[in-house]
């Protein structure tokens, strides 16, 4: 009777780890033996060349280079935040006497039982704390790389090129980890809910990694122009390129940290006895069973999950092209502008659809009190995103003066 409750956690939640585990096997092939077809793989090229450029002229760019470092350092403190802040919360749940399990023993897949209830939250403390891990030593190398990188250059000192861009790579390999670690959590998480999901979920990661993960045109090398200078100045634009990339990060780092916390309170609703149903139940429209209860805060939970991961993604990209957009423009550098151009648009795209989940996550949270509102949320919100995303006029293309240049710079 015990294995007919938990074949499907048994089956399905291995086989949601073969799978993601399967796909990184893969990927580190990849970027073993062709890395220039990935984006790992480039990167670290890239970043070879950002830290020699960096260091050849230290006294001009020693603010660009700190405010670069810095960047990365934000995006790895968020997670790490992050990852011991739901470490503790899960921590407050598992030292109690497991109360989560009562009200919604009935309405999922799988075993329920306390066995099964505590392996389930002991294997997500355990994701959370090494991707913590990870994410607070990758802080440690970076933070050593921002101090070393101002380094004068003397011949009797000891800090090369070489051994910052080893404390580099080492730093951006734990910032990788750690949030790969994380990412792997959030399907552990829905886990709560049965293991039907957590292998959905999964399933729908791989492909979303692929397309990150690889890059599907052959950008080939950097261009320079036949008078022998670089295609673009970036010497003169690098602390503007790097301030605007700055300002798409904190966005996104914004964005990223409501999502976590409403999902960490969705998760203390959720491990509650549903007290919250009682005193609105003769108040609104619809279902309010406990099943019902409980699919509109996996529903809640489930999209704010996903904005959380969205824009935890757009802030690794971001970061990539605020360090690789300083590399200086050689013919035998892999990273072009187009390289980045798709950099930044993958992190563009990520935080726009990660503000969607977040917006689509609002009349969600009016499901609560019935469905009538939910739906004239979303009624309300189609016109209001049609004004924001289309334009009503055409406006042509810039004018130009007689003289050939532009009307405005």
């Amino acid at each position: 009777m015990e294995w007919r409750k938990c074949y499907l956690d048994v089956i399905l939640v291995p086989l949601g780890f073969l799978l993601t585990i399967s796909y990184h096997l893969y990927l580190w092939h990849k970027v073993r033996t062709q890395p220039f077809t990935t984006t790992i793989g480039r990167n670290a090229h890239g970043r070879r060349f950002w830290v020699g450029a960096m260091m050849k002229d230290i006294d001009r760019k020693n603010i660009v280079a700190v405010q670069t470092l810095r960047n990365l350092i934000m995006g790895s403190t968020l997670m790490a935040t992050t990852s011991i802040l739901v470490s503790a919360g899960l921590g407050a749940v598992i030292s109690s006497t497991y109360s989560v399990k009562k009200p919604v023993n009935d309405t999922i897949y799988g075993a329920h039982g306390e066995f099964m209830v505590a392996l389930k939250y002991v294997a997500l403390l355990t994701v959370f704390l090494f991707s913590f891990f990870c994410h607070s030593l990758s802080i440690r190398f970076l933070n050593q790389v921002c101090i070393l990188i101002c380094v004068p250059q003397d011949p009797m000192c000891m800090v090369t090129a070489d051994y910052l861009t080893e404390l580099l790579e080492k730093g951006s390999l734990l910032n990788t980890i750690g949030n790969r670690l994380f990412h792997a959590a959030i399907p552990l998480l829905l886990w709560i809910f049965g293991p039907v999901l957590v292998f959905l979920c999964f399933a729908a990661m791989v492909p979303v990694f692929y397309n990150l993960d690889f890059i599907m045109c052959n950008y080939g090398q950097g261009k320079v122009e036949e008078n022998g200078n670089k295609e673009f100045d970036i010497d003169r634009k690098n602390i503007v390129a790097v301030q605007t990339l700055r300002n798409l990060i904190m966005g996104s780092t914004l964005m990223a940290t409501t999502s976590i916390l409403v999902s960490a309170g969705l998760g203390a609703v959720i491990s509650s006895t549903y007290s919250v149903k009682k005193p609105v139940n003769d108040t609104i429209y619809g279902a309010h069973g406990e099943f019902m209860v409980a699919l509109k805060y996996v529903a809640l939970l489930t999209v704010f999950l996903f904005s959380f991961f969205c824009h935890s993604l757009s802030i690794r990209f971001l970061n990539q092209v605020c360090i690789l957009i300083c590399v200086p423009q050689d013919p035998m550098c892999m990273v072009t502008a187009d390289y980045l151009t798709e950099l930044l648009e993958k992190g563009s795209l990520l935080n726009t659809i990660g503000n969607r989940l977040f917006h689509a996550a609002i009349p969600l949270l009016l499901w609560i009190f019935g469905p009538v509102l939910v739906f004239l949320c979303f009624a309300a919100m189609v016109p209001v995103f049609y004004n924001l995303d289309f334009i009503m006029c055409n406006y042509g293309q810039g004018k130009v003066e007689e003289n050939g240049n532009k009307e405005f710079v």
